[in-house]
């Protein structure tokens, strides 16, 4: 989703949410990155998809997180939600 022009100059920062350490599916993992890109975001970050792979991040096990632009309130949330909403519909 396109925020108006005036936001764009105005991020304050990344907005991250949904920390998990639940690791999806490699499918599953693309189809949620794909959702929260579509719906304006940065995507689905995730660090040990392979089991140790970065040792010094979350003691070598899967994290992810979805991040987007952070244009505070009330848009953070809105973002979270719809991302959240399309995830629980589309990827069930």
């Amino acid at each position: 989703m396109d925020q108006p022009d005036h936001y764009r100059e105005k991020i304050m920062s990344e907005f991250m949410w949904g920390v998990t350490t639940q690791k999806p599916s490699r499918a599953k993992a693309k189809k949620m990155d794909k959702i929260c890109r579509d719906e304006g975001g940065y995507g689905l970050h995730e660090v040990n998809v392979e089991e140790g792979a970065a040792p010094g991040l979350n003691n070598g096990r899967y994290q992810g997180w979805f991040a987007g632009p952070n244009y505070g309130s009330p848009h953070n949330g809105d973002l979270a939600r719809r991302v959240a909403e399309r995830i629980e519909k589309e990827c069930a």
